[in-house]
């Protein structure tokens, strides 16, 4: 079994706004640092290339960004959201509503890689029911569950 995450944001400014300059600097270097990390397994990209930058919910809310990842294991997440990623976290609210940050993780098969729609429905059901094994947050997440057949 393998980490999946899914996490959206609400933007503060348009994409292309002035304000978000700092944000669309990062992205190269956090998304290079992300592929290269130990454990990273997947991410989801968008129809504009190597970033979901053009991907939004379902609602189709033009102020939300998300993200979609794969992980062998939490830890192996955990370990470049301190690293790596912990510049733009630390600076979040320069580019995004203060409390608009939403993260959501959940265990998927080896080779199963997650759809929007599937971490939109993990985030509502974590809304729903707080940490549970079916979606969790990361500071109270839950043990894979054994892979069927094992």
């Amino acid at each position: 079994m393998r980490l999946a995450q899914y996490n959206v944001a609400r933007m503060a400014y348009a994409l292309d706004a002035d304000e978000m300059a700092g944000f669309r600097e990062l992205l190269d270097p956090i998304h290079k640092a992300g592929d290269e990390s130990p454990g990273f397994v997947w991410r989801f990209k968008g129809a504009d290339g190597d970033y979901a930058l053009d991907v939004r919910p379902p609602d189709g809310d033009v102020q939300i960004l998300v993200a979609m990842t794969v992980w062998e294991t939490l830890e192996d997440l955990m370990s470049f959201m301190r690293g790596s990623h912990f510049e733009a976290f630390r600076r979040r609210r320069e580019w995004f509503v203060k409390g608009s940050g939403e993260n959501v993780c959940w265990w998927v098969t080896d080779d199963h890689r997650p759809t929007i729609e599937e971490g939109e429905a993990k985030l509502a059901l974590f809304r729903l029911h707080g940490s549970t094994q079916e979606a969790f947050a990361m500071r109270k997440a839950f043990p894979a569950p054994p892979e069927e057949g094992t």
